[in-house]
């Protein structure tokens, strides 16, 4: 191979890194979430969150292992970055649900209400009130709308 050639490969090698650190460095400066700004809702009457205390993952409390079973249909779990699961959802008015923190950081969730969640933690809350249907958008510490529930009659 000669001098050229082995030239024009390493140029080119660097060429790939500088472009991959670039675009790598671009993508998690990107901060730019939803354009939608946020419009709170019509207050509803909820009943008092329970809460459990911090589990670190693995070792499921009772309480936890219960909440699981009990609301396994209406569990909105938070995940690392403020990513919700499901991010749509759709509930009677007077629904039960679990907001459960799978992270190993305390979240704030704002729903109708702040509901502060401890790191592997939950809250349970009974979704009411307001000309129905409407939609209540789901906030996660700084992230708004990262979810949205439909409540219905």
């Amino acid at each position: 191979m000669s001098d050229k050639n082995k030239y024009l490969w390493i140029v080119g090698g660097l060429v790939v890194v500088a472009l991959a650190i670039w675009l790598i460095a671009s993508n998690s400066n990107n901060t730019s979430g939803p354009s939608n700004t946020y419009t709170p809702q019509t207050p509803t009457t909820q009943t008092p969150p329970t809460t459990t205390p911090s589990t670190a993952p693995g070792a499921a409390s009772a309480a936890y292992t219960a909440a699981l079973t009990k609301y396994a249909a209406t569990r909105i779990q938070i995940q690392n970055n403020c990513q919700v699961v499901p991010n749509r959802s759709v509930y009677k008015t007077g629904t039960a649900i679990m907001l459960d923190n799978r992270t190993n950081v305390t979240r704030t969730v704002k729903l109708d209400s702040t509901f502060v969640i401890p790191a592997f933690g939950f809250k349970i809350t009974t979704l009411s009130g307001g000309t129905l249907p409407r939609t209540i958008l789901v906030d996660c510490d700084k992230s708004q709308n990262v979810a949205t529930i439909t409540l219905e009659k």
